[in-house]
């Protein structure tokens, strides 16, 4: 929804209000793993991996390093990163890997069927370049995943309010809500199609009772990590 072609002004509630319905209405709740979300996206397509290291050299050899367990199911898998050892590392071990900063051009010369940058946007100076960057990184019908903490995760309102100063991750710059999303991808010329709650899994039935009242009460509220699929 391009709210600028509706009003000038902003902070235009009438505007506002249809923009919250927009926001509703492609939203929806996951109630597996972020990473099974991701594997979901990935299976059988060929993928491009931005941030692939996940912060340095040490998690290559963790059981729980997204990048090995995406290789499983992709049909090709590349990475990008700006760590230049893991890369390095990568290239050792036999993955497709490449030194990029997202902030850059985009220069490699394929296209893929999904780019996926999980929990990136929140280390950026610039969002907006991560969402021009896996634009052009993205085939024509391709699409875009992004992941990040929920700013309004009870836990993390918690956190600010009895844990003064939040810290979460040391290298975070912002936080990115819904509407935040749905301006820069307003701004950087792709659609947001879909806005993915991801609450986990719940193998009980009353856990996955909760699960879905929690996402009728409030979906922002209760879940602590929103993946947002991007349309070029």
């Amino acid at each position: 929804m391009d709210w600028t072609k509706r009003t000038s002004d902003p902070l235009n509630q009438k505007v506002q209000r249809e923009l919250k319905g927009h926001i509703k209405a492609r939203s929806e709740a996951y109630r597996g793993s972020l990473l099974d979300y991701i594997l979901d996206r990935a299976r059988g397509a060929s993928v491009l991996h931005v941030g692939f290291a996940e912060h340095s050299i040490a998690y290559i050899d963790s059981p729980n390093w997204k990048h090995r367990i995406i290789d499983e199911v992709a049909s090709n898998l590349v990475g990008v990163d700006i760590n230049e050892e893991c890369v390095k590392e990568a290239i050792n071990r036999g993955y497709q890997a490449h030194v990029a900063d997202v902030n850059q051009e985009y220069r490699l010369s394929a296209e893929f069927d999904i780019v996926i940058a999980a929990d990136v946007i929140e280390h950026l100076d610039s969002p907006a370049a991560l969402l021009t960057y896996c634009r052009r990184a993205a085939k024509p019908e391709g699409g875009i995943l992004i992941t990040t903490p929920n700013p309004y995760y009870f836990l993390h309102i918690i956190s600010a309010v009895f844990s003064y100063p939040q810290i979460p991750n040391m290298e975070h710059v912002t936080w990115i809500s819904e509407a935040n999303m749905l301006e820069l991808c307003r701004r950087q010329g792709v659609e947001l199609s879909r806005i993915v709650y991801v609450f986990g899994g719940g193998r009980k039935r009353w856990q996955k009772f909760v699960k879905r009242m929690f996402f009728w009460i409030s979906p922002g509220l209760f879940c602590g990590t929103i993946a947002y699929l991007v349309k070029k």
